[in-house]
């Protein structure tokens, strides 16, 4: 059906997510299996790919197949990515542009986050700075307020209480 040529049954391919198209020899140099809708595995054309792994996969059942399209471009298996909430995309778990957040539990973008006193990372909008130390805690730390600054517990300035005096 690609090149009009006339070919028995036997000297060709049945092609398609549905095996409907017929192939000859020479058309089928452009042609590759992939795994596609289900799971199945069918001849599509070359255009129609994504190499993922050692393997190929109709690009229209990436999901059927746990593939997803990366930030950048790429492809890669669900268990190999994992997705970002705050970009709403898809990273390689290798990527060095992700870290784990531990105060919110998911991935996150490093130039969104910041380094907690204990290094771990947290996004920079649930964090804060201590006036004294400089030092970025997390929000599951409650700050002190003394005079409009914050402070961590530990580094809040000592205040005299006038209220206590008489």
């Amino acid at each position: 059906e690609d090149c009009g040529a006339r070919v028995d049954e036997d000297d060709g391919y049945w092609a398609g997510r549905d095996s409907d198209r017929f192939i000859c020899h020479c058309c089928r140099d452009s042609y590759t299996y992939v795994y596609g809708r289900r799971g199945n595995e069918y001849l599509v054309p070359d255009n129609e790919t994504v190499y993922v792994d050692g393997e190929y996969y109709d690009e229209n059942y990436l999901s059927d197949n746990n593939i997803v399209e990366l930030a950048n471009g790429d492809y890669e298996h669900t268990d190999n990515a994992v997705y970002i909430h705050s970009s709403d995309e898809w990273y390689s778990s290798d990527d060095d542009d992700i870290v784990y957040d531990d105060f919110n539990e998911r991935y996150e973008l490093t130039s969104n986050c910041e380094q907690t006193e204990d290094n771990g990372w947290v996004l920079e909008s649930d964090t804060w700075v201590c006036a004294e130390s400089g030092k970025r805690y997390s929000n599951a730390i409650d700050p002190v307020e003394i005079d409009g600054e914050i402070y961590h517990p530990d580094h809040a300035p000592e205040t005299n209480d006038e209220s206590n005096e008489e």
